[in-house]
């Protein structure tokens, strides 16, 4: 046998030609065991027999992202609201242009350029956005037609009273330095040169404040002696009103019945001397001089031998106020008479005004 499956037998010269041998093949045998499968292979779609001609798909349905290329046909969009379209811009040929209702114009349209005079109509006054109105388009208002906010200083005009024409001014809508008229002002009374405006707008006549003073005096001489501090002690009063002075004399004073502020005068006259000096003290709730409360010294002269002092003080109701005369002439000196005309010894107090 050789590899071709025949069978050469030698001729006892020769072996027959290749492809001459005997052929041997006995009858079929049973089928033998499926050996190992072998590597995969490919078919070409043209090898496969019995194909069918389409492939008419199963009811299925897919995802929105499952479209990836190509054009949906317009029946497969649903109609949108314009709000869908939130990023991009549509191209213009996306847009209907033209002339008709259901078209717009596009921008160099010379539509655009003609001038296109508005027909009567009438506007909202809500439509009114921007801009400035013509002055002759803003009617005349009342006052009270500005409800809120302020105006302007620049924007107000200056007025007169004749353009005053309704509504009502109130105090607020008066400049301080406005001259007001008498007439204009609300009060009850009567307005004169004898009168004066209370706070609560009344007419009253001015009060006559109470007077209040009083006068003591000497009637009669005193001698002093030189080189000493004499108190003066007063004979009589002149005159005590206003609860002061109490009949005018306490003790050797002049006592002092209402609180106030007082002019107070002590006037004593000399004998006449023309020698050194004189001296006349006022002093206040002591008989001594420890408290003086005014004084004057003077030289004595041959025409005018008079002492006086005066002073404004603050004095309570029950204060007492005291003369001290001294002179140091060498002798006892005599003092206090009207030796000079009116001008006798005296202490005087007046009240100018209440207590501070």
């Amino acid at each position: 046998m050789d590899s071709d499956d025949l069978l050469y037998i030698w001729s006892g010269s020769a072996w027959p030609a290749d492809g001459s041998g005997l052929e041997l093949q006995g009858a079929e045998g049973p089928q033998g065991p499926q050996g190992e499968p072998g590597a995969p292979g490919t078919t070409s779609w043209s090898d496969l027999v019995d194909k069918p001609v389409s492939f008419t798909p199963s009811a299925h349905t897919h995802a929105a992202a499952d479209i990836t290329s190509g054009t949906l046909d317009s029946t497969r969009v649903p109609n949108l609201d314009a709000g869908k379209i939130t990023t991009g811009t549509l191209g213009i040929n996306r847009v209907p242009t033209g002339t008709t209702s259901s078209t717009v114009c596009i921008g160099n349209d010379a539509r655009l350029s003609d001038a296109r005079t508005p027909t009567a109509h009438t506007h909202s006054a809500a439509d009114i956005t921007s801009g400035t109105l013509a002055a002759a388009q803003v009617p005349n208002l009342d006052a009270t037609k500005i409800a809120t906010g302020t105006l302007d200083a620049a924007r107000i005009p200056p007025v007169t009273s004749a353009m005053i024409t309704n509504g009502t001014i109130v105090n607020a809508d008066i400049s301080t330095s406005a001259g007001i008229q008498l007439s204009k002002l609300s009060t009850t009374g009567t307005a004169s040169s004898s009168t004066y405006l209370r706070g609560d707008g009344a007419w009253s006549s001015a009060p006559v404040p109470a007077a209040s003073g009083g006068y003591i005096r000497r009637t009669a001489a005193q001698a002093v002696a030189t080189g000493t501090d004499t108190m003066v002690y007063f004979t009589s009063t002149a005159w005590a009103f206003g609860g002061t002075a109490r009949g005018g004399l306490s003790t050797a004073g002049l006592e002092i019945g209402e609180a106030g502020i007082y002019m107070v005068e002590a006037v004593w006259p000399w004998a006449t001397n023309s020698v050194n000096r004189r001296n006349i003290k006022i002093t206040l709730n002591n008989a001594n001089i420890n408290s003086t409360i005014a004084q004057q010294d003077v030289l004595a002269t041959p025409w005018d031998n008079v002492s006086r002092v005066t002073t404004i003080v603050p004095l309570a109701a029950g204060d007492i106020l005291y003369v001290f005369v001294a002179q140091d002439c060498g002798s006892n000196l005599n003092g206090g008479l009207a030796l000079k005309g009116l001008e006798e010894g005296r202490l005087v107090a007046t009240r100018i005004s209440a207590a501070a």
